[in-house]
């Protein structure tokens, strides 16, 4: 089944299904951790889900908490979009509202028990929220130790 990923990058996509589930995770946590500081997401809520990252605890509490974060916020941008559309909100407010929720899915999503969906989808989220590919492909490569140059060829 292709991935969320593969409908930005195909290239991407198949680096991380390549690589092995220690890899994997890497890529999921530094997309992750990006995101969340591309956006300035600071929010209590996230707090067990952050320490959860760096303690290398999958699938507990701290992926809850970033679901739930992520829940809100999408809600949140739903009803600002909304407000666009009757001319009460402008759009800078929806999209940044959108990016900050897709920091926290990415958290969310690294916090996966299954490796290669972590990275994928952490993978995914990230660039919706950080909207710079070249991020995402640098970490990645960072990751797996391929040269820039050397991939692009």
């Amino acid at each position: 089944m292709a991935s969320r990923l593969e409908t930005r990058s195909a290239q991407l996509s198949q680096l991380i299904e390549a690589a092995d589930a220690e890899p994997q995770r890497r890529i999921a946590v530094r997309a992750a951790k990006a995101a969340v500081s591309a956006v300035a997401l600071d929010e209590p809520e996230l707090a067990p889900a952050l320490a959860d990252l760096a303690l290398g605890r999958w699938g507990g509490p701290g992926a809850q908490a970033a679901t739930a974060l992520t829940d809100r916020l999408d809600a949140q941008a739903w009803g600002i979009h909304d407000e666009m559309e009757q001319g009460t909100a402008e759009q800078v407010e929806y999209r940044a509202t959108f990016r900050r929720a897709r920091a926290a899915s990415a958290v969310a999503f690294a916090l996966a028990t299954d490796p290669r969906n972590a990275a994928l989808e952490a993978a995914y989220e990230a660039d919706a929220a950080i909207e710079n590919l070249e991020l995402i492909r640098g970490i990645v490569n960072e990751v797996l130790g391929i040269e820039q140059d050397a991939e692009r060829a």
